[in-house]
């Protein structure tokens, strides 16, 4: 299945007032805060986030918005299968007329491969303007791939870690395995590496995990398979994080890889 869901936050944006009603800066995420993606081609599982900047929107004498969302996803045969409303009538507390907005796009381990077009419109019902962007998304054959990764301040993945982050922040690493050799075995490796700016390897031995059985029950109910954990920020410079996915029975590989800061 797939999932259209909004994140709004409402922050400083510098732009003149009532102007003209617009999205952008479009980008394409792996996550809130995450680096942006190479491609809108995304295997079975994964989840890609659309950020992008509203701007034009008018507010009343309170500084109230009235606007809203609405995200509809066609799939290959044409058919809507998401069509949502999302009401935006939040004051913008520190003025202007402009800001953020993020938009996930999920799927299931089981969504059909195609390509769906995402339409999200942005109406302004005190001007009764709107304007509208349109992308594409591919979702190909089930594979080997590293989806939904997640630097969080939680353990869930709700709460998005920040690009900066100060020495002695806990971040978690999150995400997950899916299309690994299911038939008679699993055998798969998950590692995750941090390297410094002299390309160094600053943990002595990468942090592994090992699934493995031949058990047609487990085999059976496996069908993604989940990292997840926490490492303080102990270090201040710039590193660069490599999650790794090995799959020994069909010896394929899948690799996702991002910068982070961390600042005394």
């Amino acid at each position: 299945m797939l999932r259209l869901a909004p994140i709004l936050w409402l922050g400083v944006m510098v732009s003149p007032l009532f102007a003209e009603l617009k999205i952008s800066h479009l980008q394409v995420r792996s996550y809130k805060f995450g680096p942006e993606r190479p491609s809108l081609e995304i295997v079975p599982g994964d989840e890609v986030i659309f950020s992008f900047v509203v701007s034009g929107v008018k507010t009343d004498e309170t500084g109230k918005m009235d606007a809203e969302i609405i995200q509809k996803i066609t799939d290959p045969e044409g058919k809507v299968i998401v069509n949502t409303k999302e009401l935006i009538q939040e004051p913008l507390a520190f003025a202007g007329d402009s800001f953020p907005y993020y938009v996930p796009l999920s799927t299931g381990v089981e969504t059909k491969p195609g390509e769906y077009l995402v339409n999200i419109t942005l109406k302004d019902n005190m001007t009764k303007t709107s304007t509208s962007i349109e992308k594409k998304v591919t979702v190909t054959k089930p594979n080997l791939g590293i989806v939904r990764p997640r630097l969080s301040y939680d353990p869930e993945g709700k709460s998005d870690a920040l690009p900066n982050n100060p020495v002695g922040q806990r971040v978690y690493f999150r995400f997950f395995v899916v299309g690994f050799e299911r038939e008679k075995k699993v055998d798969l490796q998950i590692r995750v590496q941090i390297f410094d700016q002299e390309d160094k390897e600053t943990l002595k031995k990468p942090l592994t995990l090992d699934i493995q059985t031949e058990n047609a029950k487990e085999i059976e109910e496996i069908k993604t398979i989940p990292f997840n954990r926490f490492l303080y920020f102990t270090r201040a410079g710039e590193f660069k994080i490599v999650f790794t996915a090995m799959d020994r029975v069909s010896n394929k590989s899948a690799k996702w890889e991002s910068v982070i800061k961390i600042t005394d």
